[in-house]
Parts: structure tokens; sequence; C-alpha cells
């Protein structure tokens, strides 16, 4: 397109080119008559090439022009002139959120779930109205001088994608980091497909990275459409597990697994506890947009502190000592032996103490265990418990059979090291959930004399594996700073927790008992019939993987509802639920047949003497 700096169209005289794209050129202008500037956006005339398109562009301009909100820029005026076409916009100073994002990496959490509830109120208004942005990304949102967030290029996507030249140009309606699945296939388009593209903007501003790249956009959007997103806490551990859990919501491959509509997006960004109100639309008659203030008495969000998966914690103490040792609290299970020299040894609070209070502190709410039938809940596990110990019956591997090899909670000051002995048997397989880390611990393993280092983390491990019998030694060192550790390690006794089979059709639910367990069950497929994986619900960032029969191959891997999915080969595959994490697989599920593989007519002998 013919740099137009120096031209006149209509009142308007263009004074300097703004930014440069793939649909559309932007310069700033000088309206005469109101002295004011604007900012012309012209659509690339190599894109216009139906003849309807002057209709539709009228159409579509006049639509957009009515949107009235303090987050979506104001249309004024729309035209043709010698074969371009332009709208003008408001001139707005700021940045756009892609600039500052390349300019200083990820955002702090509040300002960018801040930001993105702007947006989605935004979107909100818009859809209310019928109008789908379609092309939601961070070149389209522009922070003004006080940061608030203007959502940009409402109705160009919509233009561009219906015109003829599209694929001939090779010009994707949206851009590909951020384009919806049923976008990328040319399906029909909903809120939830600027949910999506949302969900990624928030992704890419908590993370300073987009969740898919590759070296092509057909790539991308390959990755887009059949991998499943990244952990967002595996690239910044303090995203909350709520908000992770919003993003991959957000970001479900199934448009009907999505928030469906911005209300429940904001609702749920509310909830999550790190959206804070922020500007509100004051016109005031001082500028065209009006000033826009934070509200003046409006209590700010506090984030929600996610308690942890103790919700669900069996607490079954069978052998339990409290050791002060240090600044700590330690608890572990024995069946022979003593502590630390290092600690001295209290008279220890009773089982039913310790039981009572952590089943008051976290009770469980009742779901069905992966056998199928209703899980008891931690108080009748903990009665069960209780009577026990005071009874006194507890045997030599009793020990053993305890998910909670040991446990600690208390403050950890600098320069400070705590230890604690835990006797560990061959082939048992642990997993280590710290809940509370704030004064950055580091906590080791190390095996029997010492000899190899198991672990040295400040987060969740596992599942490992024990290699030698003895008394492995706990140490947990504190940062720079005094603060709360709390942690359990957890000995697995089932690794892999199998479930039995399901069926095409069946609706099942299943949870996993301890955390860093996975759950597998085996479903019977037949070659070339067409199925499609459902989640109904899923209380965690589970990870779910279909494997054929060979036990190598993949057929899926996906966080939420998938398909629908061609099945490769006869035979039985095997399904697995990863929680990948600290919490437990919680879920309900089906598996739909969509088709049936088709059946070929037997071939018919020929007739005696044909």
């Amino acid at each position: 397109m013919t740099n137009l700096v120096g031209t006149t169209i209509g009142p308007y005289h263009l004074t300097e080119q703004l930014g440069h794209g793939g649909m559309a050129d932007v310069y700033k202008a000088y309206h005469r008559d109101l002295e004011v500037y604007r900012a012309i956006k012209f659509i690339r005339p190599e894109l216009v090439g139906s003849e309807d398109f002057r209709a539709r562009f009228q159409k579509e301009a006049q639509a957009v022009a009515r949107l009235r909100h303090p987050n979506i820029v104001q249309i004024h005026d729309f035209g043709v002139s010698e074969q371009h076409y332009y709208m003008v916009m408001e001139f707005l100073e700021g940045r756009t959120l892609k600039t500052v994002l390349r300019a200083g990496g990820p955002l702090p959490m509040d300002l960018a779930v801040r930001i993105t509830r702007d947006v989605a109120k935004a979107l909100e208004y818009a859809h209310a109205r019928d109008l789908i942005h379609r092309d939601i990304k961070p070149d389209n949102i522009m922070l003004d001088a006080d940061s608030l967030p203007i959502l940009m290029d409402f109705g160009i996507a919509k233009l561009i994608s219906a015109d003829t030249q599209l694929t001939q140009t090779g010009v994707g309606m949206g851009t590909p980091y951020y384009m919806a699945p049923e976008q990328a296939r040319g399906e029909l388009v909903s809120p939830a497909t600027d949910i999506y593209g949302l969900s990624i903007v928030l992704f890419e501003m908590l993370t300073g990275q987009v969740p898919f790249s590759a070296d092509t956009p057909m790539a991308i959007m390959l990755k887009a459409l059949s991998e499943p997103l990244p952990l967002p806490r595996s690239i910044n551990p303090d995203i909350s597990e709520p908000l992770q859990g919003l993003l991959l919501k957000g970001t479900a491959k199934a448009p009907e697994a999505r928030y469906q509509s911005a209300a429940e997006f904001i609702a749920a960004l509310d909830q999550v506890g790190e959206a804070r109100p922020s500007a509100v639309f004051r016109p005031t008659g001082t500028s065209e947009r009006g000033n826009f203030e934070n509200s003046a008495g409006v209590t700010t969000a506090q984030p929600t502190q996610h308690s942890g998966p103790l919700n669900w914690l069996p607490v079954t103490v069978l052998v339990a000592v409290i050791v002060a040792g240090a600044s700590g609290t330690w608890w572990w299970s024995q069946s022979s032996g003593s502590p630390s020299s290092a600690n001295t040894v209290e008279p220890a609070a009773t089982v039913a103490d310790v039981v009572s209070a952590a089943v008051t502190a976290y009770p469980e709410p009742a779901h069905e265990t992966a056998s199928g039938s209703p899980a008891s809940t931690n108080a009748e596990q903990a009665e069960t418990k209780e009577a026990d110990a005071l009874e006194g019956d507890t045997q030599e591997g009793d020990a053993q059979d305890n998910p909670i090899a040991w446990h600690f909670d208390d403050v950890i000051q600098p320069g400070q090291m705590v230890e604690a002995a835990v006797k560990l048997s061959a082939r048992e397989v642990l997993y280590l959930r710290i809940f509370d880390n704030s004064g950055d611990s580091t906590l080791t393993l190390d095996s029997p004399g010492e000899l190899a280092r198991v672990f040295e983390t400040t987060s969740d491990t596992g599942p490992l594996s024990i290699v030698h019998d003895g008394d492995y030694r706990l140490r947990a060192s504190a940062g720079t700073q005094s603060g709360r550790f709390r942690a359990t390690l957890f000995r697995l006794h089932e690794p892999e927790l199998y479930a039995g089979s399901v069926y095409p059709g069946d609706l099942f639910q299943n949870a996993t008992d301890l955390p860093g367990q996975v759950l597998m069950r085996h479903i019977q497929l037949e070659q070339d019939s067409v199925i499609r994986f459902d989640v109904r619900r899923s209380a965690t960032t589970t990870l779910f993987v279909l494997i054929a029969p060979d036990e190598k191959t993949t057929v899926f891997s996906t966080r939420g509802s998938t398909g629908p999915v061609t099945v490769p080969v006869s035979g039985v595959y095997g399904f697995y639920a990863d929680p990948e994490g600290p919490l437990l697989a919680d879920f309900e599920a089906s598996f739909e047949l969509i088709s049936a593989p088709p059946t070929t007519a037997p071939v018919q002998p020929p007739a005696p003497g044909a």
C-alpha cells in the first residue's frame, strides 16, 4: 500500500504513519475544522476483492460505530476514497500491550488480571450486541496513560474473513498465536472464541510467552489444535492454582468446554481473587472520552489463599510423635529406631488430638474412589484410626501402610536448618507436596549413610522410587528470609491406580487417593470408529492420555474435552488420568462413540456354473 503521509482525505490531513499490519495501515490525521487529531485505519487494498465489500464495510462500520464503552475505541467516521476503505477512530496516547510485553516480560499478576477483566467487560458489552471481535491479541489492546486497556479493531477481522481473496493472499482471519481451534478450522465463531483469545493473552501476560510457537503459522495452529496447553505454573510458579484452572478452561479445545460468556469469565476472574476493581467511566466534559478515575471507597479484593489439598488429606497417623527440633515440628511414622539425636523428644500430643485438629481444619468432601464406591470422609477415617491407636493396635509393619511418611509445619529462620530421620523401604514410591514455602526453604533427602542425594528441592517433587532400605535424612534449610514451611512426604502404595474398564457411552467418575498417583483404566475400541472424549467435570488440572494397544503410541493427550478421534487399530487401549501436581484427580468424563467402523458386506461366491 502506498504511503499516504501528506495527503488529505476529506477534512483529515494525514501527518504520520502509526502502524503497518497484515490487515490495515494506521495513520495519525489532523481534522482541520475540529482542530483535533484522529487515527485513521485503511484496510489494505489487496484484501478488498469481492463486489459486495462496500455494503459489508458500511454495515460493519455502522455496527462498530454504535459501540459506546470505556474499554472500546470510539469510531467517529468511515468511508472510501479512491478505493481506500477507512475507519476514523479517536486518537489514543499510549502503547499497545504487545509493546509493553516486549519491553518488560510478564506483568504483575494483579495488573494482568485487571487488564483481562477490563477487556472482558468490553467483550461482554459487544457480545450483547451480537458483535464478535475474532482477533483478540496484545496488538489490539491499547494501554492509555493510566494503563486503562482500550480494545481496538472490532469488525475488521469479520470484514476480511468474508472476502474471497483471503485464502489467495495467505492472510489468516485472526492471529495464529491467539486463534481458537474452531476459528483455525473455519467453523462458526461465538463469544467463546473471543474468550479463548483473551485467555491466551492472559497466559502471555502472566508467563511472558505464548503457549504455542513454531516456524510457520500453520504449525502454530496445528499445535493449538492437537497439543495440551503448557501448565502456566510450570513457567511461573507464582500463578495460583485457581488462576491456572481458569486459564485451562478458558483455552479448552472445544468451545462448549470454555466459559460460555464474558460475564461467566469475569465471575471466574473475580472468584480466583486476583481481580481488583480499577477504572470506571466518569465523563466530565474535559476530554472526548471523559476521565477514568479509580472508584472511591471500593475495597480491593485480596488474593484468595489456596489452602492446598489437605482438604482431602487422609489423616491415618498410626504412630505419631511430635519432635521439637530447632524451631520446627516434625511428624513421621516409624516401625523401629529413634529420632535424630539433634532433636529433643517431647511428650507427643495424643493421636486423637492430632487427627481431630487436622479433620477440623481440612474437612474432606465426599467423592467416589477409583473403584466407584463412595469414599469415607476424613472424619470417618479419623475415627477408625483414632480408635485403633487408642487401643494400641499398631503392629511392626504398620508404618509401611501409613501414607504419610513425614510432615513438617513451622517457621524457619534464615541460616537455620532442621532435620529428621525417616525410615523408608526399597521399592517404596514417594511424593513430596510442599503446601507453604514463604521463606524459600530448601528440602533435601539423603540416602542411608548420606551416600546419595534423592532430591534437593524448593517445590513439589515426585513420584520418586526408593532403592535401599534404611533411615533417610531429611533437612530443611531456610532461604534469605524467615517463613513458614509446611510439607508432607507421601507414600504412594499404588503409583498407578487401576480402576477397571470403561465403555463408550458410559459416564464414569474417578478420583485418585494421594497426590502423585496416576489413575488408569482400559477401554476396548475398534479400528476406524470415531470417538470423542468429553470432560464433564474436572476439579484439577488433570492430563488425560489415551495410549494405543502397543503401549507406546499416544492417541491423544489433553486437559479437557477433545475429538473427534479416529481409532487407528482395534484392541484394548489404556486411559490415564495424571493430576501432574499436588492435587487429586477428581473428574467426571465419558467416551462418546460418534460413528462405528464401516462394515463390509461379505463377498458371495459365484454360483455353480456361472
